[in-house]
């Protein structure tokens, strides 16, 4: 029948003129170069060295110790003023106040 030769005509045209699926694929991307390695034995001796001081009772001595000091003790207002103090001796009075506020 005439409805079955037009299904025919369909199908042909398909592959004559359609896409392929070989050819709409994507070309795969360039593998990336792996970074430089990092020591591992290095990184685990400063994250040792890290916790050791946050572990330990020795009073923080440099920015970087008191926001350490402040990230588990967040709620000790002497820790804050300490860093403050800190702070202004090292004639940083901004960023005292900035420490102070971030206390409150």
């Amino acid at each position: 029948s005439e409805a079955e030769d037009d299904d025919d005509d369909d199908d042909a045209g398909a592959n004559r003129g359609g896409l392929r699926w070989a050819e709409a694929a994507p070309a795969r991307p360039a593998k990336r170069p792996k970074p430089e390695t990092v020591d591992a034995a290095a990184e685990d001796a400063k994250a040792d060295a890290d916790e050791m001081v946050l572990a330990s009772d020795a009073a923080p001595r440099t920015a970087d110790d008191y926001e350490r000091a402040l990230v588990s003790r967040a709620d000790d207002a002497g820790t804050w003023t300490a860093y403050a103090r800190v702070l202004l001796a090292e004639d940083d009075a901004t960023g005292a106040r900035a420490v102070l506020e971030r206390g409150l």
